[in-house]
């Protein structure tokens, strides 16, 4: 059954790790005894029954509890219960057995692990969670034959079965939560016995998001009956066995705004569900993550045409983000892409990696595929560099690992043909980016004459021809028009002499992008022309494929939007009116965009959305500020602009912490009064640049600022009377010093322990350090699997910029692209930063302990990426788990990493003793506190995440910290 049982902890002090912890799960709360590890929920359960002789059958439930940590309770000890079958002949019950467990068919886990790893089942510090299989039976003589003979599980387990004091989150599919589901068999013995159909297999199941996914159960019928497979809505359980409960009701379809059914139960790709229910396969292209559907078979048995019996299974899909990791992370980084290099006079040929971080400790372990599809790891190449001979072709990437975070992430793969005599060596990879691109050829070949060139036949009618350079090498990039596997052909040349050859195949999966573009139309003739200038305005736009709505985009001046529709498919964009503020669309006079997938169109035209002022007098205000403190200085960022299009005269004042002191500023201020800055803006209008301010402070004595403490600065910009809007008009920052100012830097508002479901705002800041512009500058954010993507709103951005979403195969990415920004050097004080700020929700059901965490990467033209700081939030803790946990800055730890020793400081004498316990809540170490200033040995401790609880009578605090 799909069960909740009592889950206060399991993850409570979890990272984000296998993303398996969000949402789970509807269900039937089991209590009571003792066992060696912990359960949390059941995610399936299968009733079978199975012919002994004559009238005798074998009743048994199996359920798949995950590990975990039930608090207060030992062990699996629910588990431990006598689930209840009722027995009808038709709607009349005759009888109630008790199912006993098995205890050689029990407690025996079936995660799947890799021969290293151990799971939460048998190492309760694991990262890694775990799954156990319970069996329960009875041997049961049914009184005389029957043709609607009812085995029913109701959710009913001893003399525990009540759920109010519950409230598990609910399943992605299905309405109801808390509540019982039941299953129910049934058999028909009047000429035939019968054995139900056995399903190998437990649950979940897993899947990825928008990868088209099968699913077969592969039954097979003991005594050879024909199968016929659908899919039933679950019912809800009784607890008892005087009634049949009703049918559980189904979701809303989030894309397509359509009811989930039991023939439609996971939300997919508009028609990409189909059910075969002959064999009980299902295919599909699951397009909204998280989801964890409730799927449930009816399987009928039929023997000579007679239905004979019937029986349920109950299945859990999950479905990930296709960038899901089942590792903990603590931020990001950048697997590069693979390089060939050939090898000469008899040397092997060479992979590398090209634009990878090497920031945090990085292992390194080369993959090869046959399909590009399934990998396996390659003994003994376990360095940057992988040196080999091919002897058969095939795909190859590097999987690096940050041993610090743990976080993973693997490079692009490349195809690599069997090497000949050592003369002509190729790679082919595809690039991921916002764009979409055809594969990317790296060619190498040995010889010792300029006069070598490759003439490659794409296998499409195309062909044409490259001088390799000096160093015998070349790249080049195809595109194709249609999708397909196509095999392509290298001819290695010496003039016109012929010397190699090599025969790739490659498969091309379609995509297109799609630009689209927003602009303010000045001279009103639909055209972007000389006078019209890029909106600098957040906008909403929402995409339908086929008259279907599958997404939403936020951005401000444009968006690429990647498309993966076959040719034909018409893409829609519309956009939302209420995103608009004083400004309205003007261009196409339909409000809407169309493009449709063509064969032969790679590039595809930018389409323009024109926009023009609405009448009135009316103006919105806003300003948008971030605050970075040190121990020494801190910088202030602040944008402020006008929604509406009639200029307003805005007055930004700035008040910031006496702790600082007033260095400068760009644009220097009108006047500065102690702590006090103001600026006038004249005409503020939302056709023209947002106002951008930079200001620089320094610590206010000749001592440092302490690290922790807390710094406030406040942001006002009036007129707030007659604003259409004034709850943009006013901004309180509450930021801690940190021991380094970082002029690339990402922070996060709230920041700490929050709610599920919380929406995050994120602000980006960069600065140009280098001696000369930054004419092109671009961030990308990998996105948490614990936020909603498509809930991504821009807030404000300081130059024109362009959105694009895309997924490196593991993660879903967001670029911010600052074309043309032509950002000043380093000698232009104040005048060489940026900044992006935008928000995002977290997924609701999350369960605490969770952490939310990101960092992004910022390119300045083609030198290497900066990596920023990464930011984390914490999903709270509920109040019923003992622990007041509080984001407090009377309490401080360093070092953070810690190695040997972490120091507790409390500015507080409220706080007297301190505890270190590890994710699944372990205490390890307990000891009063000293002093203000106390130092504790952590050497003992193994390399990981723990938390620090401070208590005392000024209450409880908990601070997160790793130990190398």
């Amino acid at each position: 059954m799909t069960l909740f049982i009592f889950d206060f902890l399991k993850g409570y002090f979890m990272k984000k790790l296998f993303t398996l912890y969000r949402y789970f799960i509807t269900a039937i709360v089991l209590l009571v005894s003792s066992f060696g590890a912990r359960a949390s929920y059941i995610f399936g359960a299968d009733l079978t029954y199975q012919h002994v002789s004559g009238l005798t059958y074998k009743v048994t439930l199996t359920m798949y509890p995950k590990c975990g940590m039930v608090y207060g309770l030992p062990a699996f000890s629910p588990l431990y219960d006598t689930p209840a079958v009722c027995i009808f002949n038709g709607a009349t019950n005759i009888s109630t057995i008790s199912l006993r467990l098995d205890s050689a068919l029990s407690d025996i886990e079936t995660t799947p692990l890799c021969s290293t790893d151990s799971s939460q089942c048998i190492n309760p510090s694991s990262t890694i969670p775990g799954y156990e299989k319970f069996v329960y039976s009875a041997v049961y003589t049914l009184p005389s034959r029957s043709s609607v003979w009812r085995f029913v599980y109701s959710g009913y387990n001893g003399i525990f079965h009540d759920t109010s004091s519950i409230t598990p989150t609910a399943l992605t599919n299905v309405l109801e939560t808390n509540t019982l589901i039941q299953l129910i068999d049934t058999l028909n013995n009047v000429t035939y016995d019968n054995t139900t159909a056995d399903i190998p297999g437990s649950a979940p199941v897993f899947f990825l998001d928008s990868i088209s996914s099968f699913y077969d159960p592969m039954a097979v019928d003991p005594d050879g009956d024909s199968l016929s497979f659908a899919l039933v809505a679950p019912t809800m359980g009784t607890a008892n066995c005087d009634s049949f409960g009703g049918p559980l009701r189904y979701t809303i379809h989030l894309s397509l705004h359509d009811t989930l059914s039991a023939i439609n139960p996971i939300e997919v790709a508009g028609g990409s569900f189909l059910f075969n229910s002959t064999t009980g396969q299902m295919s599909f292209i699951p397009i909204e993550d998280i989801q964890e559907d409730l799927i449930q078979y009816n399987i009928r048995e039929y023997r000579s045409g007679t239905l004979v019996g019937t029986r349920q299974k109950e299945i859990v899909f999950r479905i990930n983000p296709s960038s899901g990791s089942s590792i903990p992370c603590f931020g990001s980084i950048y697997a590069g892409r693979t390089t060939l290099t050939g090898g000469c006079s008899g040397a092997h040929d060479t992979l590398g990696l090209s634009g990878y971080f090497d920031g945090c400790g990085i292992a390194f372990q080369w993959q090869t595929s046959t399909s590009g599809s399934s990998w396996s790891n390659i003994g003994g190449a376990t360095s940057a560099l992988y040196i080999f001979n091919p002897t058969s072709a095939g795909y190859y990437r590097c999987a690096l690992t940050c041993t610090f975070s743990h976080l993973a992430a693997y490079s692009t793969p490349v195809f690599v043909p069997i090497s000949r005599a050592g003369l002509l060596h190729t790679a082919i990879s595809t690039p991921l980016d916002t764009l979409c691109n055809g594969p990317q050829f790296d060619v190498y070949a040995c010889g010792t004459t300029s006069s070598y060139h490759v003439t490659t036949y794409y296998g499409d009618g195309c062909n044409d021809d490259h001088a390799l350079s000096s160093s015998y090498h070349t790249d080049y990039a195809h595109t194709y028009t249609t999708a397909g596997t196509y095999t392509i052909k290298e001819v290695l040349y010496n003039g016109t002499s012929r010397l190699d050859s090599l025969t790739i195949s490659y498969e091309y999966l379609y995509c297109r992008t799609l630009p689209v573009k927003f602009y303010y139309d000045a001279n009103s003739d639909c055209v972007f022309d000389a006078g019209d200038s890029y909106s600098y305005i957040p906008i909403s736009t929402e995409v339908d494929s086929n008259g279907t709505p599958i997404d939403t985009i936020s951005a401000v001046s444009g968006f690429y939007y990647k498309a993966y529709g076959p040719p034909g498919t018409i893409y829609t964009f519309k956009v939302i009116s209420s995103s608009l503020g004083g400004m309205y669309l003007s261009c196409p006079s339909s409000g809407v965009l169309y493009d449709t997938i063509q064969s032969y169109v790679d590039a595809y035209t930018p389409k323009y959305f024109g926009l023009n002022c609405s009448s009135g007098t009316s103006f919105d205000l806003g300003e948008y500020a971030s605050f970075r403190p040190g121990p020494h200085n801190a910088v202030a960022t602040i944008i402020a602009n006008n929604r509406y299009c009639t200029p307003e005269t805005g007055t930004v004042t700035m008040t910031f912490s006496p702790k600082y002191n007033y260095v400068s500023a760009a644009p220097a201020p009108l006047s500065v009064s102690g702590n006090v800055l103001t600026w006038v803006f004249d005409s503020m209008s939302a056709v023209l640049p947002p106002v951008f301010i930079n200001v620089s402070l320094w610590k206010a004595t000749s001592l440092d600022i302490p690290i922790g403490d807390t710094v406030n600065s406040n942001y006002v910009i009036t007129p707030i009377s007659g604003d259409v809007n004034p709850g943009n008009n006013s901004t309180s920052t509450f930021d801690s010093v940190k021991a380094a100012y970082d002029p690339n830097e990402m922070s996060v508002t709230p920041e700490g322990y929050i709610a599920s479901g919380t929406q995050l705002q994120y602000t980006i800041n960069f600065e140009n350090t280098g001696n000369a512009p930054a004419q092109n500058i671009y961030v990308i954010d990998t996105i948490s699997d614990d936020v909603v993507l498509n809930s991504i709103k821009i807030i404000a951005s300081s130059a024109v910029m362009n959105v694009s979403r895309f997924n490196d195969g593991l993660h879903n990415i967001v670029k911010f692209d600052f074309p043309n920004i032509n950002l000043p050097d380093s000698s232009h004080h104040n005048q060489c930063d940026g900044m992006v700020m935008f928000s995002i929700y977290t997924q609701t059901g999350l369960p605490p302990g969770t952490t939310i965490d990101n960092q992004a990467g910022i390119f300045f033209d083609d030198n290497a990426v900066v990596l920023t700081n990464t930011v984390d939030d914490i999903i709270e803790w509920p109040s019923n788990a003992g622990i007041a946990v509080i984001g407090s800055d009377q309490v401080t730890i360093f070092p953070n990493p810690a190695t040997n020793q972490l120091t507790i400081n409390t500015a507080d004498s409220g706080y007297t003793s301190f505890s270190i316990v590890n994710t699944i809540g372990s205490e390890l170490i307990h000891q009063p506190l000293s002093s203000s200033h106390t130092v504790a040995d952590i050497k003992a401790l193994p390399a990981g995440m723990y938390y620090v609880i401070v208590k005392g009578d000024a209450g409880s605090v908990v601070k997160k910290f790793i130990k190398m």
